[in-house]
């Protein structure tokens, strides 16, 4: 109520726009004016405030400001426990937060590799990696050998366990992943929604059909490929991996794209970045991968069964040659053995 209030005042006294999260607040500015050196040929900027004048506005408040959070209108400024770089366009960890998460993950290595551990360990573990996923975002795939951690301690407390080779197995990539300096995570604009008649579906009688701008391609199953791991969320969730490898073979990059799909658990699943089933996790991950390079964003939206064009594909009911996809140069090792390209 407080920062609301904080806010309230200052956008009725033209501070805006404000950034906010519970208690953390990042004001921004923007020029009123701008005057060009005619010797030298740089542009200087006039502000309507800076950080003291906006203070001052708030100050009948008496509301305590914390004596090290914030900034005076800087191009780089931490927030919510990362660096932001207005100009660079990017984000990355603080050295101190950086450092700070990759002892932790060494602490929870050395501590518990032979050793049973309480739930508030994981737990605390699983927390912050979760949060510096904006930063590694492939890495919202790994959690959930954590989280089903935890939740073998079924709320207990006091009880100790030891962790499963999974956990160990998460905590390498992470890592490995930490120990590379000087990440960040680009902040690029995807503009508007894209829709390009995006489909995908799925059938364990058949195989798996994608459509994209009215072009479709196919992929039959084979082999063994149906396991208590690998069912029909797990081929709707390869049909959407491969739809990813079509759009990459495409060239599309910096955008954000529609695509429709029959299957809500999927869509759900993917849009966390994560499933606690193995086999699907291994499909997200290798499909974020592609995503995060290219920096492509996907809205995925549910579509009834009877109204999925894609539908009749995966069932056999392929489109004229004339309309098929050009073939990917790329199909995962890891699938080969359980489709044959229709």
């Amino acid at each position: 109520m407080i920062a609301s209030t904080a806010i309230d005042i200052w956008e009725a006294k033209r501070v805006r726009p404000i950034i906010r999260y519970e208690d953390d607040l990042a004001p921004f500015r923007f020029p009123s004016s701008s005057q060009i050196d005619a010797a030298s040929g740089i542009v200087s900027y006039s502000y309507p405030y800076d950080c003291d004048c906006a203070l001052k506005l708030i100050n009948p408040m008496k509301t305590p400001w914390h004596p090290t959070k914030g900034q005076d209108f800087g191009p780089t400024f931490t927030y919510i426990g990362f660096f932001w770089d207005i100009a660079g366009c990017h984000m990355s960890l603080p050295e101190m937060k950086h450092l700070k998460f990759l002892r932790r993950i060494w602490a929870f290595v050395k501590d518990f590799s032979r050793n049973s551990c309480k739930a508030i360990s994981p737990m605390k573990l699983h927390g912050s990696l979760c949060h510096i996923t904006f930063i590694h975002p492939l890495g919202h795939s790994y959690p959930p050998a954590l989280s089903t951690f935890v939740a073998s301690f079924d709320s207990n407390d006091h009880a100790g366990c030891h962790p499963p080779p999974s956990v160990f197995t998460v905590l390498k990539w992470w890592e490995l992943t930490l120990s590379i300096l000087n990440t960040h995570c680009d902040i690029i604009a995807h503009g508007p929604l894209l829709d390009c008649l995006l489909f995908v579906d799925a059938s364990t009688e058949w195989g798996i059909g994608i459509l994209l701008e009215a072009c479709w391609d196919a992929w039959r199953g084979k082999g063994d490929w149906k396991s208590p791991t690998r069912h029909i969320g797990w081929l709707e969730c390869v049909a959407l991996e491969l739809l990813i490898y079509t759009i990459e073979e495409w060239g599309w990059h910096n955008c954000n794209l529609l695509v429709h799909s029959d299957n809500q658990g999927i869509i759900g699943a993917f849009d966390k970045g994560r499933s606690c089933n193995h086999e699907i996790n291994l499909s997200i991950r290798r499909s974020h991968l592609i995503l995060v390079v290219r920096n492509i964003t996907l809205k995925l939206l549910n579509v009834p069964s009877a109204q999925n064009p894609a539908e009749p594909i995966s069932r056999g009911t392929l489109g004229p040659t004339v309309s098929r996809l050009p073939s990917n140069n790329y199909f995962p090792k890891a699938l080969l053995a359980f489709f044959a390209h229709a």
